[in-house]
């Protein structure tokens, strides 16, 4: 016989489900760089581990809930998050050195138009002299 899961663990499980849509939209959003919609997908998310938090509060058989059906779709789930937090990172990393790159050409752009002016200046005072 087949045991059945209890509500309140069908409950979580469509949470975790609509968690994992979130994080998936998440990822796409930390591709496209749309950090309002990284923002609000994340204050969702805290809506559902809220809910989450809440239902098992209220349950004592939560801990065993948790081991039998809840543990390895949410270890699937916090390594999503790791994920995202490893790609979230890698993109602000890439955006600070395109940054530090868009300076530098800045600075060798400066050193070029001085250098560039310099020269000018020098052929004037050559020819006029």
């Amino acid at each position: 016989m087949r045991l059945m899961k209890p509500d309140w663990v069908l409950r979580i499980e469509a949470w975790l489900s609509e968690w994992e849509t979130h994080t998936m939209g998440e990822e796409n959003a930390i591709q496209s760089q749309d950090w309002q919609k990284l923002s609000s997908l994340h204050a969702s998310k805290e809506v559902l581990m809220q809910s989450i938090q809440a239902t098992l509060d209220k349950k004592e058989d939560a801990e065993a809930g948790l081991e039998k059906w809840l543990a390895p779709r949410m270890a699937d789930l916090f390594a999503m998050e790791k994920k995202n937090a490893e790609l979230l990172a890698i993109k602000q990393n890439h955006a600070r050195g395109e940054i530090d790159k868009s300076r530098s050409s800045g600075r060798q752009l400066n050193k070029i138009k001085s250098a560039y002016t310099t020269d000018k200046e020098s052929v004037m005072l050559t020819s006029y002299s």
